[in-house]
């Protein structure tokens, strides 16, 4: 079963009431994911994080929240504004949290600089489609990690993006490329 992006992991309400007493009663957040090594190690102990059987996804990304300060390490002055309206209302209320299918117990990652999304070059096209749309307005020099989560065998998953590493720290930004619809009507967080 292939899991849509764009709808809530959590489709059973009672899933979501559980995963939410789960962080009440841990403090909120999962591991020290931000504070993990720079890439490469980093990006393979998060995903291994996401791979434990007791892993609770929620907690994982919610230890991923960029700060304040991030923002303006990945996003050009042109989209800034628009990345914290959107993300703003994303942390408020997450509208999607990702974490391995039954059977995903494998994982690969991909990583492309801002100039290689912009120009379709090295692993961009590993990338959804939006990267493009939204390259230049990243940061010069900056890298995006995705990790694909994989059944034994096979290569497509569920695909957790938006991974950087800035200031030090670990941050996610999951489908970035939403920043640019903040006005439109029907912008979804």
């Amino acid at each position: 079963m292939k899991h849509d992006r764009a709808r809530p992991r959590f489709r059973r309400p009672w899933a979501l009431a559980a995963a939410l007493l789960s962080l009440l009663a841990t403090g909120c957040r999962g591991p020290e994911l931000a504070s993990y090594p720079g890439p490469p190690e980093g990006v393979r102990l998060i995903a291994e994080e996401f791979l434990k059987p007791d892993a609770n996804p929620l907690a994982l990304t919610l230890a991923l929240e960029p700060a304040y300060e991030d923002y303006a390490a990945v996003f050009d002055e042109e989209v800034l504004a628009a990345a914290r309206i959107h993300y703003d209302g994303f942390w408020a209320k997450p509208s999607w949290i990702v974490s391995p299918a039954p059977g995903q117990t494998e994982f690969r990652i991909e990583m492309a600089t801002s100039e290689q999304l912009a120009a379709g070059t090295g692993a961009a096209p590993q990338f959804p489609g939006g990267y493009r749309a939204i390259a230049p307005h990243l940061k010069p020099g900056l890298t995006i990690y995705e990790i694909v989560f994989v059944a034994p065998g096979q290569t497509s998953g569920v695909i957790l993006d938006g991974l950087v590493h800035v200031n030090g720290k670990w941050r996610i930004f999951p489908a970035p490329w939403r920043v640019l619809t903040v006005d439109e009507p029907g912008h979804r967080h």
